[in-house]
């Protein structure tokens, strides 16, 4: 077989064997067999001088164009693209993820961290979690309602996962952002990360604010059921420890506010009148009226004779 001046070049003994294969541009990564004839070197290659088949540009980097020959043809992915292996168009960062210079894989923002942007080129892509926020894992994108802080906890700035209110508060809103949005009186909570009030506070105790155990009421106060704070003791009653409503002073007595029992008016005095105020001696007690005389006849008697004879033996 004669070859025309511009055929590519094929052996007498493969024209001979026959079945030769003419290598194109779009049959060259499919040919099993042995195929002749040089082809421009294809995108996403370079072929050095005598290269029986294209190399492939190294990871990370892209070339669009035929004809690479050194691997210096193949330019590395621009910043905020990645570019797989083979891949002749680099591909946008997704979001969720950042791709420095020579990308081969997008890579995931860390946790406690979100990128909502497509193309991000590095660390400083990925924006910090906001308060009242989670960022679980990796590559969080949006903050979507989803990644509300949920009941019950608070999301500090960075967050991956949130903290339980204390106990002794609760948290019945999502997206809480400090622990001061825990918030209880009235109420106990007896464990962490309660999403609502526990029980009422039983009368003779106050719960305030972060209360895990109910308080008792001390002398001079009394507490009613749901108390958040005791209540002052009104003048004329009396408040022993754990009191649930006022004591009356009884008549007969008065009740300082530091005693936890009435003090009986001494003698010479009774019961005021007037149990508006029976906080002290003066206010609960007053003195008891002089007492007047009967309206007696008085009169002397005589001596009898004997009491007149032994009168006279003692002289």
């Amino acid at each position: 077989m004669e070859q025309a001046q511009n055929d590519p070049f094929v052996p007498e003994s493969a024209i001979a064997a026959g079945g030769v294969t003419l290598l194109t541009l779009d049959n060259w990564e499919t040919v099993k067999t042995t195929g002749y004839g040089g082809i421009p070197c294809p995108a996403g290659h370079y072929c050095p001088a005598g290269a029986s088949e294209p190399k492939p540009c190294p990871t990370g980097s892209v070339r669009q164009e035929t004809l690479g020959r050194w691997e210096a043809d193949c330019s590395l992915c621009p910043r905020g693209y990645y570019c797989p292996d083979l891949s002749l168009v680099p591909e946008p960062c997704p979001a969720g993820h950042f791709c420095p210079l020579g990308s081969s894989a997008p890579r995931p923002c860390l946790g406690g961290t979100y990128n909502p942007h497509l193309e991000g080129s590095s660390t400083s892509s990925c924006l910090t979690c906001l308060p009242g926020y989670l960022c679980p894992g990796e590559g969080n994108e949006e903050l979507a309602v989803e990644n509300q802080c949920p009941t019950g906890h608070y999301c500090l700035e960075g967050s991956q996962q949130g903290i339980p209110c204390p106990p002794g508060t609760y948290g019945d809103l999502p997206g809480l952002s400090s622990e001061e949005g825990c918030t209880a009186s009235g109420k106990f909570c007896p464990v962490e990360g309660l999403s609502e009030p526990g029980d009422v506070c039983p009368e003779g105790h106050y719960c305030p604010s972060g209360t895990a155990v109910p308080r008792k009421c001390l002398q001079g106060t009394w507490c009613p059921e749901g108390s958040g704070e005791p209540q002052q003791c009104p003048p004329g009653a009396i408040c022993p420890v754990g009191s649930a409503i006022p004591q009356q002073c009884p008549e007969g007595y008065y009740c300082p506010h530091d005693q936890s029992f009435p003090v009986a008016c001494p003698a010479g005095y009774k019961g005021s009148d007037d149990r508006s105020d029976t906080s002290s001696l003066e206010t609960g007690c007053s003195l008891c009226p002089p007492v007047k005389p009967s309206a007696f006849l008085f009169y002397a008697r005589r001596p009898t004779a004997r009491q007149r004879v032994a009168l006279s033996k003692d002289k």
